[in-house]
This record gives structure tokens, sequence and C-alpha cells, in this order.
């Protein structure tokens, strides 16, 4: 029987935002080769963990690899539930996102960086801004 694909949920601060990232395997030593984090990285105590088609999983995500969200937070759902800070009687809870052209596909987080730098570099050059400029 084969082992259920994890979602493991993450932020990552790339160019200076916090940015959601989604690694999916199925298992943490897999999700370590993908994201090229260290095993440890993927306890629940540093990141949220759930299988494939659990609610709080973008219903997108259906094989291995990385999804690495390419607009600002804010925009749908938070990175994490708002109950984990200020408890659950607030009825705030975090909602998986749908939309799946906010986020970059790639079979390993190091290719996710390079298409988002490289997408950021064409958006400036025809804006005329050097990224230097940033």
């Amino acid at each position: 029987m084969p082992r259920p694909l994890v979602i493991y949920f993450k932020d990552a601060l790339y160019f200076n935002h916090a940015r959601r990232i989604y690694i999916a395997a199925t298992t943490k030593k897999r999700a370590a080769e993908i994201s090229g984090m260290a095993v440890g990285n993927f306890h629940q105590d540093f990141c949220k963990q759930f299988v494939a088609e659990h609610p709080q999983v973008p219903a997108f995500i259906q094989d291995e690899g990385v999804w690495l969200e390419i607009r600002d937070q804010g925009h749908e759902g938070h990175l994490e539930s708002e109950g984990c800070y200020y408890g659950a009687s607030r009825g705030k809870v975090y909602r998986a996102p749908v939309d799946e052209s906010a986020f970059i596909r790639c079979a390993t987080l190091e290719a996710c960086k390079e298409a988002f730098t490289l997408r950021l570099d064409r958006a400036l050059a025809a804006a005329g801004i050097p990224r230097e400029e940033l």
C-alpha cells in the first residue's frame, strides 16, 4: 500500500516578504530532498502537516512538489490560524488558498525560487525599473 501524500506548510522569507510554501511528499526524507531543508524542519513543532485532501490543504495539490506563493500575504488566508495566537474563541481559522495561479509549482524549492526571480526580473524590466531600486 503506498504511503499517503503529506502536505507540509511553512512560510519562507523571500525578497523580504513572507511567502507561503507547500511541500508535498510521501516521507519527511523526501520532503527534505524536495525543499533542501533538514528533515528536522518537518517536525510538527516547526510546520503544519496534513494529508492531501484535508480541508486546510489547497485542493490543487495532488502530487509531490513545491508550491511557492508569488504574491504578498493577506490576499487569501493567513500564514497561521489566528486561533494559535489569539485563542480559538475569535472564531477565525486558516483558509486554504484556492487560486492556483497565485503559486509557482516546481519539483524543488530552489527551482521555484529561480522561477519566481525570473518572473520578478521580467516584470521589473517591463516597467523599466532596475532590481537594485527595490
